[in-house]
């Protein structure tokens, strides 16, 4: 009996060896596919947010008494960015993305010569006293200006 068992030893310990490599191997290749799954979720939302993200950066970068407004045009609401030169940075939604236009400010709108910040077919915004809501398709941001309330000097 315990030659037999000897025998059998060398081939059990193998058979248990290959077990843990097969264990390894698929709990290996669970967790790169788990990990895949995860980071392209994670570059998804980064890329929904980036919209936002950037509308409420140019918003407080223009945190001045008077440099804000929203405007109305055929197309939807733009935000108006002035910072006191002349010339206006405007935010709008043309054509199924957000665009920048940096103009003069006593010149109309022209999308063509704007440049495409993100996809979106919303953009509205709200002036509720010193907060902005922006709104679109990725979702809401809202912003509240610290110049609001101070005298133009």
């Amino acid at each position: 009996m315990q030659e037999r068992a000897e025998k059998l030893a060398p081939a059990a310990a193998l058979a248990l060896y290959l077990v843990l490599l097969g264990t390894v191997l698929v709990l290996a290749g669970v967790g790169g596919r788990l990990y895949g799954v995860l980071s392209d979720s994670r570059a998804a939302n980064d890329a929904r947010r980036a919209s936002l993200t950037y509308v409420a950066a140019r918003l407080r970068a223009a945190d001045a008494a008077g440099a804000v407004r929203v405007e109305s045009r055929p197309g939807g609401d733009a935000l108006v960015l002035d910072d006191g030169s002349g010339y206006v940075t405007r935010l709008y939604a043309d054509h199924g993305a957000l665009v920048e236009e940096y103009a003069a400010a006593d010149t109309d709108y022209m999308p063509a010569a704007a440049e495409k910040v993100a996809d979106t077919h919303t953009f509205t915004v709200v002036q509720d006293g010193a907060q902005y809501i922006i709104t679109t398709d990725d979702g809401e941001v809202r912003v509240t200006l610290h110049s609001a309330g101070r005298a133009d000097e």
